[in-house]
């Protein structure tokens, strides 16, 4: 399952020079140490630290300052030290870590609605009107489970429709006739807005796809940053553009049509 930490680290690493390392020392909730680096004080300040094993593994976060004496970052507080031989990732600050997160929802917001899951619902025996949960709208498929356990084994339902007044309506003779079984609603709908390293990408979402539709954001934004024609720039950004519309093409997102409601 990819999350909001590997989404910036994979579009990190297309933008810039990310550098891998392992700690040296113990470090602090708020230091990170490895004694192996040789760059001048404050080199990495404003830079991002991903934490990719330990006890720290999956966390980023802003650097706040870079001591060549002591060879020390300090960074957020974290609720435990990252410890020693961890291996971190790290990028300056050419490329904020606020920045590539909003690089990655705003390529997000370009890819558009994609399929989503409700199992919130519950049957009752008889019951032909259900209100659709907070959230859920342009329903695309109805499964209701055989099983009140795993696996609930959902089998579809095609004798419905949804009403402009939110409500789910079976047809007279078809709707649920037990109680208790769960039903899965398939819909359409944007993306959430991540914001945390745990934040989950939709599996709909090829990664690939993701990280070159930020990378145009990205690389748009240096050349704004920069107030300059600098054709290294142009030509990264050329490249992004061209890379994500070939991952539109070969990583599509699934579209689920309307599905076609059964007479009796």
């Amino acid at each position: 399952m990819t999350t909001l930490f590997d989404a910036t680290l994979a579009l990190a690493r297309l933008l810039g020079n990310v550098r891998d390392s392992t700690t040296t020392g113990a470090g602090t909730a708020t230091t990170v140490v490895d004694s192996t680096r040789t760059e001048a004080d404050d080199f990495w300040n404003g830079g991002t630290l991903w934490v990719t094993s330990g006890t720290q593994s999956g966390k980023s976060r802003k650097i706040t300052d870079w001591a060549f004496t002591g060879t020390t970052f300090t960074i957020p507080t974290t609720s435990t030290a990252v410890g020693s031989s961890a291996t971190y990732s790290v990028i300056t600050a050419d490329w904020p870590q606020d920045k590539l997160n909003s690089f990655i929802n705003a390529a997000l917001r370009d890819i558009g609605d994609v399929p989503a899951e409700d199992a919130t619902l519950t049957t009752v025996g008889g019951q032909e009107q259900y209100t659709l949960p907070t959230g859920v709208s342009d329903v695309r498929m109805v499964e209701v489970a055989q099983s009140e356990d795993t696996p609930y084994s959902y089998q579809p339902i095609w004798n419905w429709r949804e009403l402009p007044t939110g409500e789910l309506q079976f047809d007279t003779g078809r709707e649920p006739g037990d109680t208790g079984f769960y039903i899965r609603l398939t819909y359409m709908d944007a993306h959430a807005v991540m914001t945390a390293d745990t934040s989950t990408v939709s599996t709909y979402v090829h990664l690939d796809r993701l990280t070159w539709a930020a990378a145009v954001h990205a690389w748009r934004w240096r050349m704004q940053v920069a107030k300059t024609d600098e054709p290294m720039y142009q030509l990264f950004y050329q490249e992004a553009v061209a890379q994500a519309e070939k991952y539109k093409r070969i990583r599509p997102t699934p579209y689920i049509p309307r599905p076609v409601r059964l007479s009796l």
